[in-house]
């Protein structure tokens, strides 16, 4: 495919030019902000310890910031609490944009601006390696996935570094074991898109137990519980949410290496049988992933889920989607014979179903840090379904192209903060062009 430029109109760029020059940041909005970061972004990624989060927003909201590492990690978590905003399931229409619709941008960078002046300042050590992890998450939450990927490739290099100086016999503690975690979770998933050096956290042995949960927990808003029990179910939430994520990227590195190690034509050359075989295993661990987790309802996208178990299910989908879409490309690039057929035909339209599934459900306007990989990984499932249709040798669904012009709308509406975006929509709206003209 030829390269296709995208440039978004003047108005937008300068629109967003001046939601990220035009805020200010407030020291008394601290306490407020921070509990906006633990409601909605550390339930995620449970690298901090909320009481004492706490207790650091409130010495800033009562001394202001200074320039050490404590106020760099209240800065930095107010930046999230400003941007994030709490989950509700709601889908683009095609003249609506991402920044328009956060309306805090303006404040969220001020903060964000603040706390990197005082990044270059930090000494190694772990509040300075969580300083660099939440900033590649805001970067994240701002469409900036290269500037993510430097911190967080900063953030794994000093973990690496903790590692190091540790004597021998000597554990991480279960806060390092969090970040440490968290830290590979987020480059390796970056890595996926992006072919950009390693920090080597991945060949470092892994903490051999799963980490344990903080064990502390906040105190909202003025300095009180409204309701403690609120709390403690959000806690023991994102507790199983975080471990799910843990064995799901193992289940993850194992498909990878299995299935994507060697350049797609390996497919053809396995055997159908035996693809079938090493994919239905895949796909048994990941169904057996979904059934452990505690609560889990059926696996389909519904409107009344809560923003983890949305991200549970994008993981769900996307991977099964990724274990049987090599029997798209068998379908597509070959023909297979009589006894073989049957199988291919099944698989393939697995695969493409997943994708349908995925795509109808998880565009979504909801900002949050996974957002431009979701992107990415849809555009690549819709690129499935085009080729699928094209060729002609996979049974495909008839409202394929309600679907593939969906999903272009949810590329526009964050195509300002992310022009690649915008550059695959257009390559859409060509590849179907030319399927009508030939």
């Amino acid at each position: 495919m030829s390269r296709i430029l995208f440039n978004p109109d003047m108005a937008s760029k300068q629109a967003l030019a001046h939601a990220r020059a035009s805020g200010r940041i407030k020291q008394e909005e601290a306490v407020f902000l921070v509990d906006q970061f633990l409601r909605n972004v550390h339930t995620k990624n449970p690298v901090l310890e909320p009481t004492m989060i706490m207790e650091l927003a409130r010495a800033a909201a009562e001394d202001g910031f200074e320039w050490d590492v404590s106020s760099c990690l209240v800065l930095i978590s107010c930046a999230l609490g400003s941007l994030s905003i709490p989950f509700k399931v709601s889908h683009p229409s095609e003249t609506e944009k991402s920044f328009a619709d956060a309306e805090t941008y303006s404040v969220a960078e001020a903060y964000y601006t603040a706390s990197r002046k005082r990044l270059g300042l930090l000494e190694p050590s772990v509040q300075a390696t969580q300083c660099w992890f939440l900033t590649g998450m805001y970067e994240m939450y701002s469409m900036r996935p290269v500037s993510a990927w430097t911190s967080f490739n900063r953030a794994c290099t000093l973990i690496q570094l903790r590692l190091q100086v540790l004597s021998n016999g000597t554990r991480l503690e279960d806060l390092e074991k969090r970040l440490y975690w968290s830290c590979l979770k987020s480059e390796s998933e970056i890595r996926e898109d992006f072919d950009l050096p390693s920090s080597g956290l991945g060949k470092v042995e892994w903490p051999d137990i799963f980490p344990s949960p903080p064990i502390s927990s906040p105190e909202f808003g003025s300095g009180s519980v409204a309701d403690s029990s609120e709390w403690e179910i959000v806690h023991q939430s994102s507790w199983y949410y975080y471990l799910s994520e843990v064995a799901y990227r193992r289940i993850v590195h194992r498909t990878i290496t299995t299935l994507y190690a060697s350049p797609p034509e390996q497919w053809l050359s396995m055997g159908v049988q035996r693809l079938h075989r090493i994919a239905a295993e895949l796909d048994a661990q990941i169904v057996q992933w979904w059934q452990h987790i505690p609560g889990s309802p059926l696996p389909t996208f519904q409107q009344e889920a809560d923003e983890l178990t949305f991200m549970m299910l994008l993981n769900y989908f996307d991977l099964r989607e990724r274990i049987w879409r090599p029997f798209v490309y068998v379908a597509v690039h070959s023909v297979s014979p009589p006894e073989d057929q049957a199988i291919i035909a099944m698989c393939a339209t697995l695969c493409l179903n997943l994708s349908f599934e995925m795509i109808e459900g998880s565009t979504v306007k909801h900002r949050h840090h996974g957002c431009w990989l979701t992107a990415r990984c849809l555009v690549t499932k819709a690129l499935l379904i085009v080729a699928a249709a094209q060729s002609g040798r996979v049974e495909i669904r008839s409202d394929w192209r309600r679907h593939v012009h969906g999903l272009q709308t949810y590329l526009q509406y964050w195509q300002v903060e992310a022009p690649d975006l915008g550059s695959a929509s257009c390559a859409m709206t060509r590849l179907l062009a030319n399927m009508d003209s030939s």
